[in-house]
């Protein structure tokens, strides 16, 4: 009657040992008894967590953990499933599928706060590894909210957003005054349409708001990606607003693409600007007729309209640049 919680237990002390694939065929075994629920759910977790990318099952576990994000009575654990399917594409060199993963872990987070911090913990290393120290401070910022007081990495976690402050605050300028010499090198037409798009944006989230319950600041909006506007609370930038950033500088930076800065960049890409952004026809867009010049002073402030302007944001960038030590 009791031989699948020996076998079990023999499973746990296997994989505390490091004999991974071992304790991962016996947790196997484990399962194929029909335990009771908790003991069968937790040990295809624990064979998840055992699994070696060099054993080559990795197939049917995660076909395991699939059957059992759609299995209802796991509709509380989902964080823990997602998290087990994160670390095997870790383990398997496949970040792009362990950040889906994680961030998934935290859509369904639930109450167990050693389980979240894990999660932005290890998308804290991922960004951070690759170079991407805006969302890696982000993240690590988050880990510290909720990620227990013994845990030795909080340390790490301290010392690399202390390393990662001035760094971030230097991207940040980069990424505003850039986006303001894109915005500023549009003709009227195409500034309008952008203008447009914003408010359409905010409109959106305004109705978003009502219907629902303000979101924990950074806690997977259901997961809102980290921008700028999180990382200094005190910015107001037009172009941080809600999911500007997100969405509406994906549509133009698909007309602007890179473009070096010269010093007559204004007037000789002007003929660039010549397409229109077009604005969604869905419900509630603001069409870009609509949009008054009150409301382009109001969502596009900041934007340069002289060469002064324009000289002095590319003096911010360029000590922005030189900060960074690429200037």
């Amino acid at each position: 009657k009791h031989k699948y919680r020996y076998k079990y237990i023999l499973a746990q002390i296997l994989e505390q040992g490091g004999d991974t694939d071992k304790a991962s065929e016996l947790y196997a075994e484990v399962i194929k008894m029909n335990p009771p629920y908790e003991m069968a759910f937790n040990a295809k977790i624990n064979r998840a967590r055992s699994y070696n990318s060099g054993s080559g099952n990795s197939k049917a576990i995660k076909k395991e953990l699939q059957k059992m994000v759609k299995d209802d009575k796991n509709k509380e654990y989902l964080d823990r499933i997602y998290f087990e399917m994160a670390s095997i594409a870790m383990r398997q060199n496949n970040e792009e599928e362990a950040i889906k993963y994680l961030k998934l872990a935290l859509k369904n987070k639930s109450d167990n706060n050693a389980q979240i911090a894990e999660a932005y913990y290890a998308l804290g290393d991922i960004y951070y590894n690759n170079k991407s120290y805006i969302k890696a401070k982000l993240y690590y910022d988050s880990t510290l909210q909720v990620m227990p007081t013994s845990d030795t990495r909080l340390v790490t976690a301290k010392e690399r957003i202390s390393s990662l402050s001035d760094i971030v605050a230097n991207l940040i300028i980069l990424n505003e005054n850039d986006t303001l010499l894109l915005i500023g090198n549009m003709d009227e037409e195409s500034k309008k349409a952008y203008a447009a798009k914003l408010l359409s944006e905010q409109l959106e989230q305004q109705q978003k708001a009502k219907k629902s319950a303000p979101t924990p600041k950074f806690l997977e909006l259901n997961f809102t990606p980290p921008t700028a506007s999180t990382a200094n609370a005190e910015s107001n930038f037009f172009a941080y607003n809600e999911r500007a950033l997100r969405k509406g500088y994906k549509d133009f930076s698909k007309k602007w693409n890179d473009r070096p800065l010269t010093d007559d960049w204004r007037r000789s890409n002007s003929a660039q600007g010549s397409n229109d952004i077009e604005a969604e026809d869905d419900p509630g867009v603001v069409e870009a007729e609509e949009v008054t010049q009150a409301d382009m002073n109001s969502v596009l402030k900041g934007v340069p309209n002289s060469d002064s302007e324009i000289q002095g944001i590319q003096s911010k960038i360029e000590s922005a640049l030189y900060e960074l030590g690429v200037g």
